[in-house]
């Protein structure tokens, strides 16, 4: 005889305090089930519980890309949360940070040392905006998977998914030649792209501490994490009119659902619509507000 397995995922983003009680319920059915098929030819249930430590309208998980797919967003709550978007790192916050990496770079007092370290800074931010990768992605990237010539990355994602992102600025592939110059010997020891100041390959964890320091030097306003960044490249190009599934593609998502998060405008860019694409503001007419009398 067959058996069939029942799951019961549930969420622990409301606390755990209504757990005794579904368990209780639970084991309850689990009871009445032998009862029910006593005699009768129908498969043998089991019973899973699940617990899973995430929201149906916060996604961290998801936001984090730790998963795919949020598997709560098909499940109908009575409650309604707010919708909590990707954070992104503002363009100006963004312009702000490159100026002062670019002017650190070119302050005579400070060693050569320093300033070949300021290089490697400037390429991992640079990378980071002009190709959405994750963190990950760009700390294990090999240096027989960058082809500066052409300006293409081949990138190993997820799963061993493999893409391959273009480098569409020419400023920033005249940094990373130029960072790859002065590396060269770390990064053919190595074989990573991406080194420390040790000639050992980036950690994640460097990357993080580099970018909050820099972040405090301009004095930022928010915290900035380099998956903000991705969040960034994604948003900006949506902003842009870009299609979704390119989108989709640079960001080597699996399935548009996840990309579909960036689809979401901030208040501002609502504003901004439609104070320059509503048909309104090109309405010329005979009469306006200062010719009515009251």
């Amino acid at each position: 005889m067959n058996e069939i397995k029942v799951s019961i995922i549930t969420p622990l983003y409301k606390g755990t305090d209504y757990i005794p009680g579904l368990m209780a319920m639970i084991r309850k059915n689990a009871e009445l089930l032998p009862a029910a098929q006593k005699g009768k030819n129908v498969p043998k249930a089991k019973l899973e519980f699940i617990l899973v430590n995430d929201s149906p309208a916060d996604g961290s998980l998801e936001e984090e890309e730790l998963i795919e797919i949020n598997p709560f967003h098909k499940v109908k709550t009575k409650f309604r949360e707010e919708v909590i978007l990707p954070k992104i790192i503002p363009r100006d916050i963004i312009e702000q940070l490159l100026n002062h990496l670019y002017k650190e770079r070119s302050i005579k007092e400070y060693s050569e040392w320093r300033k070949k370290i300021i290089l490697r800074d400037i390429a991992v931010v640079e990378t980071l905006f002009s190709t959405g990768l994750r963190i990950s992605e760009l700390c294990h990237l090999q240096n027989k998977y960058v082809d500066l010539k052409n300006g293409v990355l081949c990138i190993q994602g997820k799963g061993g998914k493999e893409r391959y992102l273009q480098i569409g600025n020419n400023d920033v592939l005249s940094i990373l030649n130029a960072y790859k110059k002065y590396f060269e010997d770390e990064i053919k020891k190595q074989g990573y792209f991406f080194v420390n100041r040790y000639g050992n390959a980036l950690s994640e964890q460097s990357a993080r501490s580099m970018i909050h320091k820099y972040a405090g030097e301009i004095q930022a306003d928010i915290n900035i994490t380099p998956h903000m960044f991705r969040h960034s490249f994604a948003t900006y190009l949506m902003e842009e009119d870009v299609n979704i599934r390119y989108i989709q593609k640079m960001l080597g998502h699996a399935s548009i659902t996840t990309t579909q998060i960036y689809t979401y405008v901030t208040t501002e860019k609502e504003k901004e619509i439609l104070r320059t694409k509503h048909p309104r503001n090109r309405m010329n007419l005979e009469e306006n507000f200062d010719d009515l009398v009251y």
